[in-house]
């Protein structure tokens, strides 16, 4: 029962997180259709051999319905970026608390290359540098099939800079 509420406390709570993303972009779905994809997604993700698959279903289904994919696309990406920071930071508090309780440094040690892994992805999508380098290199892949697209893709997830309310929600 209590593996069940938090698996239901956790869709919901995915719904509401990736709904404010969706309001941010000008995306006005009820809150109950949300919902409906983050299930149906979660379960094709758990059914599919990759665990992109239920991203993928999110993509495809939200930017099926608009006529701004990129920035249906992009919510995804951001909010799946968003979870990556806080379980970054659920893993540093962990961490240190070990360091603290027990004067065990190595977690500490463990997480330096997946914590310098996600500052330069934060890099990369925040920073309008980091947004510079990008576009120089996929610049470089200008003849790949949906370049343009996935620039357009790319410029969405970093509009979400200039808008911090929605990522601090």
């Amino acid at each position: 029962i209590a593996v069940f509420t938090l698996q239901v406390s956790n869709r919901l709570l995915g719904a509401v997180k990736w709904n404010v993303l969706l309001r941010a972009k000008g995306f006005s779905y009820p809150f109950s259709e949300v919902l409906r994809v983050i299930w149906i997604s979660n379960f094709l993700g758990v059914a599919l051999p990759a665990s992109i698959g239920g991203d993928s279903i999110r993509m495809w289904t939200m930017a099926r319905r608009t006529d701004r994919p990129d920035e249906a696309i992009a919510t995804v990406a951001v909010e799946r970026l968003t979870g990556l920071v806080v379980l970054a930071a659920i893993a540093v508090v962990g961490a240190s608390w070990s360091a603290v309780r027990w004067g065990s440094r190595a977690p500490l040690i463990a997480l330096s290359l997946p914590l310098g892994l996600v500052l330069a992805v934060l890099v990369l999508f925040w920073t309008a540098r980091g947004e510079r380098w990008l576009v120089w290199l996929l610049s470089h892949f200008h003849r790949l099939p949906g370049h343009r697209f996935l620039v357009s893709v790319m410029q969405a997830v970093h509009a979400f800079r200039h808008h911090p309310r929605p990522m601090l929600q």
